[in-house]
């Protein structure tokens, strides 16, 4: 795998971790299956992006931003974005996505987690656009 040549900063709740690279992959969830369990990256995955510092920067400030949040929730955990921080190719913290039922599970414990607001998963899904996801 692939390190970022500089990785920027996390922004905001992710501010804390120690990382190296940050590895973005589109996968199937189905059943809630996060894209780590037990440290252990998902067998479905279909597409992998490594991040730039931009591009790490820019989706930290995105689930860190509390207008993210304040929607509501479905029944479903059915994952399809999956992010993982690496630190000398280990994970160090690992967030799934789900934009049908408008939720994340994190590793890292995010203020004002719940239900995406409109806006927050329109910046999720343009930014998943963008990786050509």
């Amino acid at each position: 795998m692939a390190a970022c040549a500089n990785p920027a900063p996390t922004n905001g709740v992710f501010a804390g971790i120690p990382y190296d690279s940050t590895v973005a992959y589109s996968y199937d969830g189905e059943g809630g299956q996060e894209i780590m369990d037990d440290g252990v990256l998902s067998g479905r995955i279909s597409k992998t992006a490594v991040l730039n510092g931009k591009q790490t920067a820019a989706i930290t400030d995105i689930l860190s931003d509390k207008s993210t949040y304040g929607g509501p929730l479905a029944a479903c955990f059915d994952p399809h974005l999956g992010l993982v921080f690496y630190r000398e190719g280990k994970p160090a913290a690992y967030i799934s996505v789900c934009l049908a039922c408008n939720y994340l599970v994190s590793s890292v414990p995010i203020q004002d987690e719940g239900g995406f607001s409109d806006n927050g998963a329109k910046a999720i899904a343009d930014f998943e656009k963008g990786l050509g996801f």
